[in-house]
C-alpha cells in the first residue's frame, strides 16, 4: 500500500502542474486498516501537498471547489452567513502546513458541536473505524 501511494505522488505533482482545479470530499478516501475515514482522509490531502500542490490550493479543494462540483456553492463550501454551519479548527496554520490538519480542535456540523474546543468528542459523535 505503501509503495502505491508512494508512486502516486509524482503523478499527483505533474497532473496539479498540468492546471486543473482540485476538489476532494470525505466521500473520497482511501481505505487505510486501523485508520479512521478522516485520518485517511488527512493523508490523502497532505499526499497532495507532498506533490508540490500549494496547502491553499488543497484547502479550497475541500470547500469551495468541492461544493462547486456539486453545485453547492450557494450552501457550503465558503463562510458566509446562511450557508449550513460546518466547520472544522485545527491548532496551528493549515496555510503553511497541511499537518495541521491532524490536529483538530473543534468541529461543527449543521450548527451543532460535535468536538469541543479541547478536543474531545461530544456523545453524539462516535467515528467509525
Amino acid at each position: 500500500m505503501k509503495a502505491a501511494a508512494a508512486a502516486m505522488f509524482p503523478l499527483r505533482g505533474r497532473c496539479w502542474s498540468a492546471g486543473p482545479r482540485l476538489a476532494k470530499g470525505s466521500d473520497m478516501y482511501l481505505a487505510v486498516p486501523g485508520l479512521t475515514r478522516g485520518e485517511s482522509t488527512v493523508r490523502a490531502l497532505s499526499a497532495y501537498g507532498e506533490a508540490g500542490v500549494p496547502p491553499v490550493d488543497v484547502l479550497r479543494a475541500m470547500t469551495a471547489n468541492a461544493a462547486e462540483l456539486l453545485r453547492m456553492q450557494d450552501r457550503v463550501g465558503t463562510l458566509e452567513a446562511g450557508r449550513l454551519a460546518d466547520l472544522t479548527a485545527v491548532k496551528g496554520d493549515p496555510l503553511k502546513d497541511l499537518k495541521a490538519l491532524r490536529q483538530v480542535r473543534f468541529v461543527m456540523k449543521d450548527g451543532k458541536v460535535v468536538v469541543d474546543a479541547q478536543g474531545a468528542l461530544s456523545p453524539v459523535a462516535t467515528p467509525a473505524r
